[in-house]
C-alpha cells in the first residue's frame, strides 16, 4: 500500500494505522472545539440518504420513510439514492447492536447513530486520502503528495462535509471515486478480474451516490490520452477488452439492485427519475441553455473559488500540464467542463445551504492532481522564494477554511438575498480576528 515514512514494507500498515488514529483524534478534538452536536447530524439531505437503514433494519417498512414525499397507495418516496446508506450500513449496524446490548432507545436517530455516521465519514475520507496519496506518489515526491492531501482536506470544503455534515453524500462519493481512480490506473495498464471489480464497484457506487458522478466513465477513454492518435488507440483497446467492460457493467448493475428494488416497492417500476418526486416539484437542469457559471465559481453564495480558494492553483496547474501534455490534463479538463456545466445548469445551482460548491467535492480526486503539480514545482524550485510564497498562501487558505467552517456550522445557511458580500466581508474579518468574535456573525 502506501508508505508515508521511510520505513520498510512491513511497517507500512502500522504507519497507516497510527496516522489514522492521529487523524481521527485531531479531527475529533476540532469537532469538540467547534461544538459539534451529534444529535443534529442526521438532518436535511443527510436524513434522506440515511433513512433507508432505520426503516429497513428497525421499523421493517421502507415504503413509509419519513423524509419523503407522499405517493399513490399511501406510501412515501425517498428521492435520495441509497448509495450513501450502503456505505453507512456497517457503522449503523454497530450502533444498532450497541443500543440493543445496553438497552438504549433504538429509534435510529439518537446521538449514538449520529456519531456512527460521523465515524463512517471520517473513516472513508481517511481511507480515500491514503489511496489518493498512493496515486499521487506515481508522479510526485513523498512530500509533495503528503502536503497535497493535507491541503485537500484542511484547505477545502471536504473538511466541512466530513466533520460537520458527515451524513451528506460527499465524503462517501470522494472515497469511492478515489477507489475508482486507484483501480482504473491499474486496469488500463493490465486489466485483471481484481481491478475490474474495483472499477465496477467504484463507478457503480459513485453513480448510485450522486448520478452526476457518471462523468467519470470518460476516464476509461481519456485517462493518460493526449493526442488523437493515442485516443484512437484507446478506442481500439476498449473494443479488444469488451469482456472486461461487460463485467464492469454487470457489477454496476448488481450495485443498483437495492435501489431498483426500492423503486419497484414504492413506485411499481424498476427504473425511475427520483428527482421528479421532490417537495417543490420536479428538479432538473433548467439552466442548460444559460448555465450560471459565474455564480458557481465566484458567487457569494457557495461560489467554489470564494470558499475554497486553494483551487486557484488548480487552474494554474491545469494550464501548465495541458501545455506539457502530462498528468491526465486533457481528461481532467474534460471532467471539469462537464461537471461545471452540469452543476451550473441545475435548478438550484448554489445547492442551497451549501458551504462552497459542495457538488464538486466528488471530483477532487482528479482536480487535486494539477494542484499537486504546482506544489511539486515549488518544492523543487532552485529559488526558495516560490516555496515560501506558496507555503504562505496554503497556510492562509487552510486557516481560513477552518475558521469559515466553524462560522458556517453556527449559521448552517448563507443564502441570498440575506447573505451578501457585506456579510462575507464581516465573516472574513472575524476569521482573521480583525473584529470581535461574537457568535452572531450577521
Amino acid at each position: 500500500m502506501v508508505n508515508f515514512f521511510r520505513a520498510g514494507k512491513k511497517h507500512v500498515a502500522f504507519n497507516v494505522v497510527m496516522l489514522g488514529i492521529l487523524f481521527f483524534t485531531a479531527n475529533y478534538i476540532l469537532t469538540l472545539l467547534f461544538h459539534l452536536q451529534s444529535g443534529y447530524i442526521i438532518w436535511s439531505d443527510a436524513e434522506g440518504y440515511y433513512e433507508y437503514l432505520p426503516f429497513y433494519f428497525i421499523f421493517h417498512d421502507i415504503t413509509h420513510i419519513c423524509y419523503a414525499v407522499p405517493v399513490a397507495g399511501g406510501m412515501t418516496f425517498d428521492k435520495y439514492p441509497c448509495g450513501v446508506a450502503l456505505l453507512e450500513m456497517p457503522f449503523f449496524l454497530v450502533a444498532h447492536l450497541y443500543n440493543q446490548i445496553f438497552g438504549f432507545i433504538d429509534d435510529g436517530v439518537t446521538s449514538v447513530y449520529g456519531m456512527s455516521i460521523w465515524i463512517a465519514a471520517v473513516f472513508y475520507v481517511y481511507a480515500g486520502l491514503v489511496m489518493l496519496f498512493n496515486i499521487l506518489r506515481k508522479w510526485f515526491s513523498r512530500w509533495a503528495s503528503f502536503i497535497t492531501v493535507l491541503v485537500l482536506f484542511y484547505g477545502t470544503n471536504l473538511f466541512y462535509y466530513t466533520l460537520f455534515n458527515p451524513g451528506y453524500a460527499h465524503a462517501y462519493g470522494f472515497f469511492v471515486l478515489v477507489l475508482f481512480v486507484y483501480g482504473l490506473d491499474k486496469f488500463l495498464k493490465k486489466p485483471t478480474v481484481g481491478n475490474t471489480i474495483i472499477c465496477g464497484l467504484g463507478i457503480g457506487l459513485a453513480v448510485l451516490i450522486r448520478p452526476t458522478n457518471v462523468f467519470y466513465v470518460f476516464l476509461f477513454l481519456l485517462y493518460d490520452v493526449y493526442t488523437f492518435k493515442s485516443l484512437k488507440e484507446r478506442v481500439v483497446w476498449i473494443f479488444k477488452k469488451t469482456w472486461y467492460f461487460l463485467l464492469i457493467a454487470l457489477i454496476t448493475f448488481i450495485v443498483f439492485i437495492p435501489q431498483m428494488l426500492y423503486w419497484h416497492a414504492v413506485l411499481g417500476q424498476y427504473v425511475a427519475y427520483s428527482y421528479d418526486y421532490s417537495q417543490g416539484g420536479s428538479e432538473s437542469f433548467i439552466y442548460w441553455n444559460s448555465p450560471k457559471i459565474g455564480y458557481t465559481l465566484f458567487g457569494v453564495e457557495s461560489g467554489w473559488l470564494v470558499y475554497s480558494p486553494v483551487f486557484f492553483l488548480f487552474f494554474a496547474g491545469l494550464v501548465w500540464t495541458l501545455i506539457k501534455r502530462i498528468h491526465h490534463s486533457f481528461a481532467i479538463l474534460t471532467l471539469f467542463i462537464l461537471i461545471l456545466y452540469a452543476n451550473a445548469s441545475w435548478w438550484c445551482y448554489t445547492f442551497s445551504c451549501s458551504f462552497g460548491q459542495r457538488a464538486l467535492i466528488e471530483y477532487y480526486p482528479v482536480f487535486i492532481i494539477p494542484v499537486a503539480f504546482i506544489i511539486q514545482k515549488a518544492l523543487g524550485a532552485k529559488r526558495k522564494v516560490a516555496l515560501i510564497i506558496l507555503a504562505f498562501f496554503l497556510t492562509i487558505f487552510s486557516f481560513l477554511n477552518l475558521r469559515m467552517s466553524e462560522f458556517y456550522y453556527v449559521e448552517q445557511c448563507w443564502v441570498r438575498p440575506d447573505w451578501t458580500w457585506v456579510n462575507y466581508n464581516r465573516v472574513l474579518n472575524k476569521a482573521f480576528y480583525i473584529i470581535p468574535q461574537e457568535r452572531d456573525i450577521k
